[in-house]
């Protein structure tokens, strides 16, 4: 995924074998501070970026719930940790973690959607297996420098 101006892009996905699938096709474009994935992508954004993306925020379970005095922290914290979750953005019963990264020519975005109940109990796995993935992209395109935690 991708920041496209105010929204976030789907540009890849890879489908599980299993029959619950919750994934957005590639093309969609969805609110950026709305999805876990845009919230990831927040903190590589400028201040005036965010500012802009903030005011012109459409309303979404995820900006319901996250006033606008708790952003700086919720940004804090992916800067500090490198990664974002939310439940219920793309229906209710799921949650979604994200990790974001600059790649030079623009920033990207991954992100696992998984059942909520198979994911609290396991949040930390999923953590560790997205910010693997990350960790590979990186490497694979010569940024391992770049890599943030």
């Amino acid at each position: 995924m991708r920041p496209s101006g105010r929204d976030l892009l789907v540009i890849d996905r890879h489908l599980a074998e299993r029959e619950l699938q919750v994934i957005q096709r590639p093309g969609i474009s969805v609110p950026l501070i709305g999805a876990t994935a845009g919230t990831a992508l927040l903190p590589l954004q400028s201040s005036e970026a965010r500012r802009a993306i903030v005011a012109d925020a459409r309303i979404t379970p995820m900006a319901a719930r996250a006033s606008l005095g708790m952003l700086p922290t919720v940004l804090k914290g992916i800067r500090d940790t490198g990664w974002a979750s939310g439940e219920g953005e793309l229906m209710e019963g799921t949650s979604t973690i994200a990790t974001a990264f600059d790649t030079v020519l623009r920033p990207l975005a991954v992100s696992i959607p998984v059942p909520t109940a198979r994911f609290s109990p396991t949040r930390s796995l999923f953590r560790d297996c997205l910010l693997q993935c990350r960790d590979k992209i990186l490497s694979d395109i010569g940024l391992q420098a770049l890599q943030q935690r």
